[in-house]
């Protein structure tokens, strides 16, 4: 009988000229969001890959002293994998690039929507967008009239009246719309498995638990909008109380969530982080001596070491020494004030979570950006790899500007190719699967207590029916 009942439901469907409107309008936007996600996805790789190869070419082939290369520099971009061009999340935000400076431990940078703000406004077209706001429109047009339209038509009574009970008529209607709707993101999907196939192997597994979740996602949604069509006296009311629904839970929450985690744990400005950075350098963090002690305290040190009275005795060039140690206490500095604006960061992501269990479109839209790799731990994973590369790529020019060969105690000492071939260029994987789904952990909990709830709310409110 509940075959039956969702072929009906399905035929119904076929002949609401809105609900195939919708999703007519849902191919064209699709088809806009992966043609433009593949153009910003193909333009931007080639643009990183140009960038690196000129970085890597400039910097090999220069003849510098190993400090004056060390603030020369160079540039790391962050690797963006297939699936991100699906759920852009916070890379337009977040930046893409990485500065290897001397002196300077610094932020990501180049976030593309510091170069269009109003287009960002209104967040870019992406397959996660479409999935997470415009598809819920689409399920509440197939669903609002499911089981009221029947109360209307006085229809319901008489199904009743031949003995279907009434839990058996909701999971019909609900089988019904779910079939429809899988139905219409098919082929979408089949599209983005076969082009991760054929373009990032590696990564099916991402995909395959991205669509997954959408799956769950699609059906707690239409579990929801089904039941509320059976609360409702008519399908007018059943519209009303599932648009405000959706206004609420998908706009109006993920803003007010944003606002009450940041005015918890408020983040200071980058102008501000900054700041901090050079004072607690200067001045010391708590406990540490100011910039001037730090530097006679090691100077008498290195004297002591090498059993000599003044720099000029030193076999060693004590620049060199010297800025390395100043380095090692910048990444100390910064380390501890990174740490507690991290704490903070983390701290508004539970909030964010918490609240995943009062909204099923927060759980959703926080595992859809781990799972594309462009949610907030993946950019801080790639962060640390690139600060960890930096220190490394520093200390070696401040030790060779230290330890070079018999001319490095010149002032003109300079190295060439033969040297800075050496350098190896920055590598980076983004973390498994497994990783990024632990981080959202309570979101995925999150998820399945909303699936578990509409699933076991179908028959206490279809007892309410039959009393109706």
């Amino acid at each position: 009988m509940i075959r039956t009942i969702a072929k009906n439901e399905i035929k119904s469907a076929l002949r609401n000229t809105t609900a195939i409107l919708l999703a007519t309008i849902f191919y064209l936007l699709a088809g806009v969001a992966v043609f433009c996600g593949w153009k910003n996805y193909t333009t931007g790789n080639e643009q990183r890959k140009q960038a690196k190869e000129m970085f890597r070419h400039e910097w090999v082939e220069q003849k510098a002293n190993p400090h004056s290369a060390a603030h020369f520099g160079t540039y790391l971009f962050k690797p963006f994998t297939f699936i991100s061009l699906f759920d852009t999340g916070l890379n337009n935000y977040t930046g893409n690039s990485y500065r290897v400076e001397a002196h300077n431990q610094a932020e990501m940078n180049y976030a593309a929507a510091q170069d269009s703000d109003t287009e960002m406004r209104f967040g870019e077209l992406t397959i996660a967008n479409l999935f997470q706001l415009f598809l819920p429109m689409l399920i509440i047009f197939l669903c609002f009239r499911s089981i009221s339209a029947e109360r209307e038509n006085q229809t319901i009574k008489l199904l009743f009246a031949q003995g279907l009970k009434s839990s058996t008529l909701l999971w019909g209607k609900i089988m019904g719309n779910y079939i429809l709707v899988v139905g219409i993101i098919l082929p979408v999907i089949i599209t983005m498995l076969v082009a991760t196939v054929l373009r990032e192997p590696g990564m099916i597994f991402r995909m395959l638990f991205f669509n997954l979740g959408y799956l769950i996602y699609f059906l707690i949604l239409t579990c929801v909008f089904v039941a509320v069509s059976a609360l409702s006296k008519n399908s007018k009311n059943a519209l009303i109380s599932s648009l405000g629904i959706w206004v609420v839970c998908f706009i109006m929450a993920p803003k007010l969530v944003a606002g009450i985690s940041s005015r918890l744990y408020p983040l200071p400005s980058r102008g501000e982080f900054n700041k901090m950075i050079e004072f607690a350098n200067s001045k010391g963090l708590k406990g540490d001596k100011d910039r001037m002690e730090r530097y006679k305290e090691y100077l008498k040190k290195t004297l002591l070491k090498y059993k000599v009275d003044s720099v000029n005795q030193l076999p060693v060039n004590f620049d060199g020494l010297s800025m390395q140690n100043g380095e090692d206490y910048l990444s100390k500095v910064y380390q501890t004030i990174n740490d507690q604006v991290e704490e903070n960061i983390n701290k508004q992501q539970n909030i964010a979570q918490f609240f995943s269990f009062l909204d099923p479109f927060l759980s959703m839209q926080q595992l859809s950006m781990a799972l594309a790799g462009t949610d907030y731990e993946h950019h801080i994973h790639f962060h640390k790899k690139a600060q960890i590369y930096r220190d490394e790529f520093i200390r070696k020019l401040n030790i060779k500007m230290a330890y070079g060969d018999k001319n490095y105690l010149q002032y003109d000492y300079e190295v060439g190719p033969e040297f800075f071939k050496t350098m190896k260029d920055f590598n980076y994987s983004q973390p498994n699967v497994t990783w990024a789904i632990s981080n959202y952990q309570y979101s995925l909990y999150a998820l399945v207590f909303w699936l578990g709830i509409a699933i076991l709310s179908i028959n206490p409110i279809s007892k309410k029916i039959a009393l109706n």
